[in-house]
């Protein structure tokens, strides 16, 4: 967009007149709604179809939790080409808020993007983590305003909680959710409501709370046994807003979208790859990391064979290592490390 900001406005399309043998096929909410790549685990991207139920699933389940009778005025912060951005653009319009279409550069400026959640009195604001760090560290060191966000919801990589208490103390009233996603549930699967008064040390994992309303999880062993609450295990997922599969792609489809053996014949389990923990008594899930040897940067699914590869294809590198480094102020960076001949 040329100007830094604009609202979204909904206009009618112009109608047309076609024959009888010309009138579209009626729309069916099982039509694909989108199709979007990932990597997945292997580095080879896939093709996710994504059902328009699917969406209506996931928005009808959001709704008590992220939205209010109050108007609102939403921004879209991330790209349209990642599915994040179709819950961000959705959620507020179909329930009659607005929404605000900031420009590239607005996004990827801290300073700027304060400023424009000032100048539109942005109230719900959606970053990866990493992001919000940046916006956090901008606003306390040059403005002196709090901002007027009643609501921040999380996505896309693990969260830091201790790295949020100044900013808690300083907007008490903003509610700060994380939330636990992956593309083939349909964006979000799991929640969780930071509260200010719990205390966080460094290092701990990732709270992402309990599963939405619509989807169950489970926490099963390599034989698919249930394991014991608080001992990690990989994240199994079932609910009506799991991905038809892969495009295309039969094999990976049967290896990753399973019979579920714990529900009605017909439905499935999604292995997410994910080692998680679920605590005895509350039974809140904690992210702890991959069960390969993915990395999660800024939203994105990064696979370290696939730069190591590429490295290696140059004639003077021999080997090559990739790793994820965190820096003093505890931003992530991906780190090479090569050997030459």
């Amino acid at each position: 967009l040329d100007h830094p900001h604009t609202t979204t406005r909904l206009q009618q399309l112009p109608t047309t007149n076609l024959t009888p043998t010309e009138q579209p096929t009626p729309p069916d909410p099982r039509h694909p709604a989108y199709l979007i790549y990932t990597s997945g685990s292997t580095g080879t991207p896939k093709g996710v179809t994504i059902p328009q139920t699917n969406l209506l699933h996931l928005l009808t389940a959001t709704r008590n939790y992220l939205t209010d009778h109050t108007p609102q005025t939403w921004c879209q912060f991330h790209s349209y080409a990642f599915d994040f951005s179709v819950w961000e653009i959705f959620a507020p319009l179909l329930h009659g808020h607005t929404l605000i279409i900031p420009n590239h550069h607005t996004t990827r400026s801290p300073h700027d993007l304060i400023t424009l959640i000032h100048q539109e009195h942005i109230t719900t604001l959606c970053q990866t983590p990493t992001a919000l760090y940046h916006l956090i560290n901008t606003h306390q060191q040059h403005h002196h305003q709090p901002l007027p966000l009643h609501r921040i919801i999380l996505g896309g990589e693990t969260l830091d909680p201790t790295r949020l208490t100044t900013f808690h103390q300083q907007h008490p009233h903003t509610d700060i959710i994380n939330m636990y996603g992956i593309t083939e549930t349909t964006i979000h699967a799991t929640h969780h409501h930071l509260n200010p008064n719990t205390h966080h040390t460094p290092n701990t994992p990732s709270p992402i709370g309990h599963p939405l309303p619509h989807l169950t999880t489970h926490h099963l062993d390599t034989n698919l046994q249930p394991t014991p609450p608080g001992t990690p295990a990989e994240l199994y997922i079932t609910g009506p807003t799991l991905a038809r599969g892969y495009h295309n792609n039969p094999t990976h489809t049967a290896t990753h979208f399973i019979a579920n053996p714990y529900g009605p014949p017909g439905t499935r389990l999604y292995r997410t790859g994910d080692l998680t923990t679920q605590h005895p008594t509350t039974h809140q899930l904690h992210y702890h990391h991959r069960t390969d040897n993915q990395i999660q940067l800024h939203g994105y699914r990064i696979e370290p064979a696939e730069i190591e590869n590429t490295l290696t294809t140059h004639p003077h590198i021999t080997h090559a290592t990739t790793t994820l480094h965190h820096d003093q102020h505890g931003n992530k960076h991906l780190i090479a490390y090569t050997t030459t001949n």
